[in-house]
């Protein structure tokens, strides 16, 4: 019996075909077109944007007109924050007798400068409080020292002179001097004390009573208790001021002294107040 196999064979090839035909087409990606609409600029929407930021300014500027002219804006409370009372009160007494006037206009600047000048006062800060308040932190200069420079007067930390009336708590403090008024390398000295002065512990700062800086390499000082001069020279501060207090009984066997010499490491020198220099030799 004959058989015709070409239809089967053409049906197993085509559908073996199948498959993988419609697998490949599942992956192709189908690709979206967008459609891009085309917005007309016209005069009437020129002309109704203008319009709107013009109300927009005009709104803003009477809105400021307003705020400039309205009553409740003027500065009616001043906060003065100073730890110096005196300083505080002579404030508050300067601005009762000033208009401030609005808050927003106020020139802080202008105020820090003006208060500024007074020669107690290091920094001056201003903090606006709306609507019609402002704070006023006034940071102090403090005395550390006293110094003879035309004149006595109290000094702080930045070298700056603070003119003014003597407190009675300031006759505590060391005096300063070069015995010429620092006519000259006024600031080199300064620095040569106050390098000094911090290498003290608290108990040895109430010790002294003067710091002599005739020379910016070699500080000299008086103790409170008497009046004999202490050369220590540029180093070593702490430890040579020491070194007298524990010997100071062997140093009064030779009299009433004029100094102390405690610059040099292996020797010291001291010079009696009523005749010739005088010196000996003390091992450390």
């Amino acid at each position: 019996m004959a058989v015709n196999l070409n239809s089967a064979i053409r049906f197993r090839r085509s559908s073996s075909l199948l498959p993988e035909s419609l697998h490949f087409r599942r992956q192709e990606k189908t690709r979206a077109t967008k459609i891009r609409r085309k917005y007309k600029i016209r005069l009437r929407h020129i002309i109704l944007s203008a319009l709107l930021l013009t109300g927009i300014f005009l709104l803003i500027q009477q809105t400021y007109l307003f705020l400039l002219s309205w009553e409740q804006m003027n500065v009616k409370e001043i906060e003065l924050i100073s730890k110096n009372k005196d300083l505080r009160e002579a404030y508050i007494r300067a601005f009762s007798r000033v208009e401030l006037g609005n808050i927003i206009l106020l020139d802080i600047q202008k105020i820090q400068n003006m208060m500024e000048a007074n020669a107690g006062v290091k920094e001056i800060r201003i903090r606006k409080a709306f609507p019609s308040s402002i704070k006023i932190y006034v940071q102090e200069r403090i005395p550390a020292a006293l110094i003879d420079k035309g004149g006595l007067f109290l000094i702080d930390r930045d070298n700056t002179i603070l003119k003014g009336p003597m407190p009675q708590e300031a006759m505590s403090l060391p005096l300063i001097t070069d015995g010429k008024q620092f006519q000259k390398e006024y600031l080199r000295k300064m620095e040569s004390v106050w390098t000094f002065w911090d290498s003290l512990s608290p108990h040895e700062k109430n010790l002294i009573r003067v710091i002599d800086v005739k020379n910016p390499d070699c500080i000299s000082v008086l103790l409170k208790e008497d009046s004999l001069r202490i050369i220590l020279g540029k180093t070593d501060f702490s430890g040579k001021l020491n070194l007298f207090l524990q010997n100071k009984e062997k140093f009064y066997k030779y009299g009433r002294l004029e100094y102390v010499d405690l610059r040099f490491q292996d020797r010291i020198y001291i010079k009696p107040s009523n005749r010739s220099v005088y010196s000996t030799a003390a091992r450390r």
